[in-house]
């Protein structure tokens, strides 16, 4: 479940909450953050949550479980068979809400890199 603060996040992104929520996107409690709104992502392969990526808003901060495995988001979508097929195109993101609005644009084969774009160089 979403809370308000998640919801206005997704909405000012142009994201409908339904295709969060059928990605299994929800507003995580984390202690010591009572009055933060906290964004939960969780990273599947073959279904199974293998890591998740929490954001707290406004965009403060990101991090994920230490030492779990990282894998592109939404990486079922590699085994989709219209992928192999050229069917339909891949396409890799920066982060997981611009695949969503990807997938959300009739890009369902839409991958999220595990920790976004690298820090700019000198």
């Amino acid at each position: 479940m979403l809370d308000a603060k998640a919801l206005d996040f997704l909405d000012a992104r142009g994201i409908d909450s339904e295709v969060a929520d059928r990605y299994g996107i929800y507003t995580a409690n984390v202690k010591g953050m009572d009055r933060k709104s906290v964004i939960a992502i969780p990273y599947l392969e073959s279904g199974i949550t293998v890591n998740e990526k929490f954001r707290m808003l406004p965009k403060e901060r990101f991090w994920q479980h230490q030492g779990r495995k990282k894998i592109f988001w939404n990486a079922d979508a590699l085994d989709d068979p219209a992928l192999e097929d050229g069917r339909m195109p891949l396409v890799i993101k920066e982060g997981e809400f611009d695949a969503l609005a990807a997938i959300q644009c009739g890009f369902p084969l839409s991958v999220s890199v595990p920790d976004g774009a690298p820090p700019e160089g000198p």
